[in-house]
Order: structure tokens, then sequence, then C-alpha cells
């Protein structure tokens, strides 16, 4: 007995969700790449090359160096600091109690 109501309640939401107004996506789309042509069709193994391909070249390795540091430092200060201060830690200690 209780089935019932929960069926018609879904039933009811799924049909308003019908009603639901989308965005309209062609407007995204500017005019220019809406009158570019289609991307021409390539074999599967032209694709795979691709990735199988290095990314990583003399010309942009001291880049990725140079990013690679960066972000083990902001790691290492990361790892350094406290996620909790020693007020909001008391706070939560007497919540919890």
């Amino acid at each position: 007995m209780a089935l019932a109501p929960a069926l018609i309640l879904g039933g009811l939401a799924f049909g308003v969700s019908g009603c639901t107004q989308f965005p309209e996506v062609n407007a995204s789309v500017s005019d220019e790449m809406a009158n570019k042509p289609y991307p021409d069709l390539v074999p599967i193994h032209t694709l795979r090359a691709r990735i199988d391909s290095p990314s990583l070249t003399p010309q942009n390795a001291d880049a990725v160096a140079a990013r690679a540091d960066a972000l083990r430092s902001r790691a290492a200060a990361l790892k350094r600091r406290e996620a909790v201060d020693a007020q909001t830690r008391a706070r939560m200690e007497r919540g919890v109690r």
C-alpha cells in the first residue's frame, strides 16, 4: 500500500521534469565555428600513433621541469602547515564531547 504514493510522486516528478527549459546550445557556437567544415575521418591507427608519440620535447622539457619543481615546493609547504588551527581544533573538540 505504501508503494502506490511513491509511484505517484515518482511519476509526477518524472512528468514535471519534461517541462524543463534547456539552454540554447547553438547560441554558444560562434558563426565562424558553425561554418567550419567537419574534420576529416582518419583511420584509427593514425590516431593511436599520435597517442604513442612523446609530447615532451627538448623545447618544453625545461618548462615542465620548472613546473614540477614549483609543484613539489608547494606540496612541501602544504605538508608543513597545520590543516586545522589551534582555535578551530579546540572548538571541534568541545563540540565532540
